[in-house]
């Protein structure tokens, strides 16, 4: 590839690094830097456990029973109310039908799920007429029978919904397991043996067959696996991983032991680079912008869950926007200025508080100097070695660049230029006046990073004279 080529692919517009492009850049950056520093890097797989047996009816009942009244109780206790109103009017059609709508018939009303209410004794008792009796005295009389009777079906059934409505949960409860209608309150999850042990043990025995050592534990280190449960999954972590063949190798094995596991849309495969110590927060903001995810959603089944797990670039553009110009508008307050910049650690300040969950997850950085790919799911861990790849790719080209563009679904347009130890942005409102355009700067990315390093070091100097 040419170095006009190399430019096109990597030009100052381009957002994205093409995954099908990711060896002819590769090569070609290695023929115009000779060497290429080596990252390292550390990969996250989720699986789902073994599944032994479906659970006993009765193991249901108790799900449903502790699930009851929970904040995220789908639905049943609401269908509980509806249940027990249901054998209400049940009993209500069947009383009716036997009596001719006297007073004197409350007695054989079958009160077996509750009194019936007011409404519906006013709707199958009538009021009584004074055209219907001979005197005032005798209307006088069934009226103020039939007050009373209306006043104490109103208290009865009151007294009944305080104290009394939930005592057929269990009732309910039978119901619901007889009809096979469980489904609609338990996930298929839940309703399952699921063998967390046995899944995780068998996850550490494969690494032990691999000749690695792996613990039982949340977290890996620099020589050691770690396999436990995340959630609903199982999740191996790999060791630090160095760009050798022979990691190459024991990282694509475990991916094809992964595929053959049940994997789905919410097993994450998550790829964590560890970031070369002159990274710095041009670098970390550029990065959010090179991932290709035209491939990443081609490559991944449709069930993958990218808004919850692995937002796309656009969430995390608008999150910058909105907090850089937050921090603008906090110094300045009634307006953002056209052109300002930041330094590196004011920037630095505004990522700390990132959410995880995107796809370009950049919040690790601040603490552990890595950045983490979060896009992918493990329903293509066989091809887990591709991807690797082009993700080291990333922080090369990010490194390179001193140009990006942010854009929010608002048409809003951030341009950052890199100056040495700081930041400049541009920022156009709408599309309209992002019509202009932001030169970029003259000096390749890494002179005005030494520029940097250069001004600190004379600084330092002039602060211990």
């Amino acid at each position: 590839m040419t170095k006009v080529e190399l430019k096109k692919l990597i030009g100052e517009l381009l957002e994205a690094v093409p995954f099908e492009k990711q060896a002819d850049i590769y090569h070609a950056l290695k023929n115009k830097y000779s060497e290429l520093e080596d990252y390292t890097f550390g990969v996250e797989f989720e699986f789902e456990p073994v599944v032994e047996e479906l659970l006993s009816k009765d193991d249901i009942k108790t799900k449903l029973i502790n699930l009851y009244g929970s904040s995220d109780d789908n639905g049943l206790s609401r269908d509980y109310d509806s249940w027990v109103d249901e054998q209400r009017e049940n009993a209500l059609t069947r009383w009716a039908r036997r009596t001719n709508g006297e007073p004197s018939s409350l007695d054989d009303y079958d009160e077996e799920y509750g009194p019936m209410t007011e409404d519906d004794y006013t709707k199958h008792i009538p009021e009584p007429e004074r055209s219907s009796f001979d005197s005032d005295e005798e209307y006088e009389e069934k009226h103020t029978e039939w007050e009373e009777k209306r006043d104490e079906v109103d208290y009865d059934f009151r007294r009944w919904d305080s104290r009394n409505r939930y005592d057929y949960q269990e009732e309910f409860i039978d119901f619901i397991v007889r009809a096979g209608t469980y489904d609609n309150y338990l996930s298929d999850s839940e309703l399952k043996l699921i063998d967390i042990e046995g899944s995780i043990n068998n996850a550490i025995d494969f690494i032990e067959r691999l000749g690695e050592n792996v613990r039982h534990d949340d977290e890996p280190d620099s020589t050691t696996w770690s396999v436990s449960e995340d959630g609903p999954n199982i999740e191996i972590r790999s060791r630090h991983m160095r760009q050798s063949g022979q990691d190459f190798s024991l990282i694509q094995k475990v991916g094809n032991w992964v595929s053959d596991q049940s994997t789905g849309g919410n097993t994450g495969m998550h790829v964590h680079i560890g970031l070369p110590k002159d990274f710095d927060a041009f670098d970390l903001l550029a990065i959010t912008t090179l991932v290709d995810e035209k491939a990443v959603q081609t490559a991944l089944p449709y069930d993958r869950n990218f808004a919850s797990y692995a937002k796309l670039r656009r969430s995390i553009s608008n999150l910058l926007i909105s907090k850089i110009r937050d921090k603008m508008r906090d110094e300045r307050r009634d307006m953002i200025p056209k052109y300002f910049t930041l330094a590196n650690p004011e920037v630095l300040e505004i990522i700390k508080g990132f959410d995880r969950n995107h796809g370009t997850n950049i919040a690790s950085f601040s603490k552990h100097k890595t950045i983490e790919f979060r896009y992918l799911n493990t329903d293509i861990a066989h091809k887990i070695n591709e991807w690797v790849d082009y993700f080291l790719l990333l922080p090369r080209i990010a490194k390179s660049r001193n140009k990006f563009i942010l854009e929010s679904i608002y048409g809003e347009k951030l341009v950052a230029t890199r100056l040495p130890g700081k930041i400049k942005f541009t920022f156009f409102p709408t599309k309209r006046d992002a019509r202009e355009k932001v030169p970029m700067p003259t000096y390749p990315a890494d002179m005005v990073k030494q520029q940097a390093a250069d001004d600190w070091i004379k600084d330092l100097k002039r602060k211990k004279k």
